[in-house]
């Protein structure tokens, strides 16, 4: 009926029957005609005329085979519009050719109808034949109810062809699932007919059910991570934006210093104008050439004078971009940029304007010439590693870094623009394969396999459940039976319990394996880190030592070179110092005696002499409690809370106090700063290993001290926190639980 109803609308020319929603797609003609032929089939079934069920069947085999070829090998053969011409989805790439899914489905079906029709030809239906052709029936309800769903809910699916695939028309999802109920519904009556111990029909309907849940969460997830990598890209190209225009608008705010300098001080020598151009150019790479051209449009002075002698003098006048921009400035006497020109020392770039005003009166501009290519490598160098990036200016490419995936560009690319000083560049960012691969969640394909694993499983235990339902009322028959079954219970309950037994026992094995391993991998890291303290000592004393023999001796990069390494090699003593304290914690137990915080205090305030005074620090505190533990590590955790509020302070005196106070079962000890703060956000964050909030130039460090807290007072059986508001300072928490030996009163 659905078939007919189409072909008539295809020749009638109706569109509305072709396609029923707005946002649908089209029912093909040979969608149309397979669901003819497929109906005369299961006529053909029910009429017991084999000839007719065979030729459709054929027929629809044949149309479906070869469409799955055109997508599998990108083939056009010709049959998508042999019957009738598609006018309405002219658009697409293959106009008339059925849905992907539509094809699989018109496959499935076709096979199942000639499976069916070796009934009709006089062969015994065996439970076997009906379970297949059940199976396939189900497939293609599923395939129906899936698209059905997925329409519903907005979502869309892809079955890997792209461009070329298309979805299924919601009436052709609506003849699928009543062609695979009635696929499934022949096999239901016949595995009936044969034995009733033998019915397949409720675990298909299982299967069906669940691959449909399957599916549609496995898509459902696979457009929330493209959905998530789109937002992470969208990120990147903010960023992008964000440094191109910082970091120009730093090298407008040099060329504006100049500017400013050359009007306090109109007896500025050319040498000092020059000294303070070739100083910019090395600060800001990208420069390619500074000018000050007067009110005359004539180039005064130029940096570098080496190989622009020539320009000196030279009136710009011949340039009519440059001349432009020239009058646009002095009619505004705000800073301006050119479009892409033709730069005179050679390559393509822009210049930049910043006017001049000398006693109130226009005096020139000091101009900028920027390397495009040369500028934009300089920028994004070190900006979105594992992105390639193109920056053009209208149709013209200015700069490119692109090492591979352009083939991701269609579908990943994000373009933004940029107006900067009346121009605008188009920057389009995409992610590189191996970043793509990164970002890539396995959730998806996890969600897939275990929901058919789920499917296949609970399949099985309703097959398996029918089937005992089946020989449970048989062996009420005969007494033989029911022995039988006994026997086979008895069997299966030894066999389970032989399996339990086995399972106990490789489950304490593997056990008492990984227990092993992970103490063995303990003792190795901490063997690591002890070792690796000697050959790190070894080079940071030869590198102290090029310091102090070389240092003045070799250029100024050769002393930097050796400076950072120093620093570096220090940083790494630092850091492997900190990761052997955080080991020693994990290793063996650690004893444990009355200790009194007031003691442990005043030794670590003692062993920091040096750094309050440096800092001219206050440190104060109540009495502080006696308790269980190890001072040792107590000690620890003061010495990094009172080193932290040294070195995190924004005022000349920093301020500390301690104080201690029970709450029921526990202490709370508290250390009270009144240094920069911490976001809340970050509250959880700086406990983490190696975590820094600042970078190591303001404020140094390991990123260390607060992990070694926290596990330490863990190690105590107590919890750490934080509570602060930036530029408010931060009180740090830490509790200690109050054991029957440590209930001593406040010293």
């Amino acid at each position: 009926m659905l078939g007919s109803l189409v072909l008539v609308a295809w020749h009638l020319g109706i569109p509305s029957l072709i396609r029923i929603l707005p946002n649908d797609s089209v029912v093909a003609y040979n969608t149309a005609l397979c669901f003819l032929w497929m109906g005369a089939g299961l006529y053909a079934v029910a009429a017991k005329r084999p000839w007719l069920t065979t030729v459709s069947g054929v027929l629809v085999l044949v149309l479906s085979s070869l469409t799955l070829g055109e997508y599998l090998f990108g083939l056009d053969l010709g049959i998508d519009q042999a019957l009738m011409r598609d006018d309405i989805e002219a658009y697409v790439m293959f106009p008339g050719r059925m849905a992907l899914a539509t094809t699989i489905a018109f496959l499935l079906s076709s096979l199942g109808l000639l499976w069916m029709n070796r009934d009709a030809l006089g062969t015994a239906v065996s439970p076997r034949r009906a379970g297949v052709v059940a199976l396939t029936g189900t497939v293609v309800v599923v395939l129906g109810v899936m698209t059905i769903l997925l329409f519903l809910t907005g979502m869309q699916v892809s079955y890997g062809w792209g461009k070329l695939d298309r979805s299924m028309a919601m009436p052709t999802a609506v003849g699928f699932v009543m062609l695979g109920v009635g696929l499934v519904s022949w096999s239901w009556q016949q595995s009936r007919v044969v034995r009733a111990s033998e019915i397949y029909g409720l675990p298909f309907v299982v299967v069906a059910g669940g691959l449909t849940v399957t599916l549609l969460l496995w898509q459902a997830l696979v457009v929330q991570a493209h959905r998530g990598l789109e937002t992470i890209i969208a990120s990147t190209v903010a960023h992008v934006e964000s440094e191109i225009r910082a970091r120009m608008e730093a090298r407008m705010l040099t060329l504006a210093r100049m500017a400013a300098r050359q009007e306090r001080w109109a007896a500025l020598s050319q040498e000092d104008w020059i000294a303070d151009a070739e100083s910019i150019m090395r600060d800001f790479p990208g420069f390619q050439a500074i000018a000050w051209i007067d009110s005359t449009l004539h180039v005064r002075w130029i940096a570098p004078l080496d190989g622009n002698e020539a320009l000196v003098g030279r009136e710009i006048t011949a340039e009519p971009q440059r001349r432009t921009l020239f009058e646009t400035v002095r009619e505004t006497r705000a800073a301006a940029v050119s479009g892409t020109i033709n730069l005179v020392q050679g390559g393509r770039g822009f210049v930049m304007y910043l006017p001049i005003s000398g006693g109130g009166n226009f005096a020139g501009v000091v101009s900028g010439g920027f390397h495009a290519e040369v500028l934009f490598a300089a920028i994004l160098q070190e900006i979105a590693p594992g992105y390639a990036l193109v920056v053009m200016n209208a149709h013209e490419e200015l700069y490119q870094r692109v090492s591979a995936g352009e083939d991701l560009e269609a579908e990943w690319g994000q373009t933004t623009k940029i107006e900067f000083a009346g121009t605008q560049w188009q920057v389009r960012v995409w992610p590189l394969p191996t970043t793509l691969a990164r970002q890539h969640s396995r959730v998806t394909n996890w969600a897939l396999g275990l929901g058919l694993l789920v499917t296949a499983l609970f399949s099985i235990v309703v097959a398996l459940a029918q089937e005992r339902h089946v020989r449970a009322r048989t062996m009420e028959l005969t007494s033989q039976e029911l022995f039988r079954e006994n026997a086979r219970r008895q069997e299966a309950e030894t066999a389970v319990r032989t399996l339990n037994m086995e399972l106990d026992r490789r489950v304490r094995e593997q056990t008492a394996a990984l227990t092993r391993a992970n103490d063995d991998l303990r003792q190795l890291a901490y063997v690591s880190a002890h070792d690796l303290q000697e050959p790190v000592r070894m080079v940071s004393t030869y590198t102290q030592l090029l310091a102090r023999r070389y240092q003045g001796q070799l250029d100024e990069e050769a002393d930097r070179i050796i400076s950072q390494t120093v620093a570096g090699t220090t940083r790494m003593q630092s850091l492997l110092t900190d990761v052997l304290a955080y080991l020693q914690l994990n290793i063996g137990e650690h004893d444990r005696s009355a200790v009194s915080c007031e003691e442990i205090l005043a030794t670590v305030l003692s062993d920091l002499h040096p750094e309050i005074t440096a800092t001219s620090a206050v440190i104060t505190h109540d009495p502080l409690p006696t308790v269980q533990g190890s001072g040792r590590h107590l000690a620890l955790v003061f010495r990094h809370l009172i080193e932290n509020a040294l070195t995190f302070c924004q005022a000349a005196s920093p301020r500390v106090h301690v104080w201690a106070q029970q709450r029921g079962e526990t202490w709370v000890v508290a250390v009270r700063d009144h240094g920069i703060g911490i976001e809340p956000r970050y509250a959880e964050r700086i406990f983490l290993m190696f975590e820094r909030l600042h970078p190591q130039a303001d404020y140094p460090g390991t990123g260390m001290g607060l992990t070694l807290c926290k596990k330490i007072v863990e190690r105590h059986g107590g919890e750490m926190w934080v509570e602060s508001q930036f530029g408010e300072g931060a009180t740090f928490y830490f509790t200690i639980p109050l054991l029957s030996m440590s209930r001593i009163a406040l010293g």
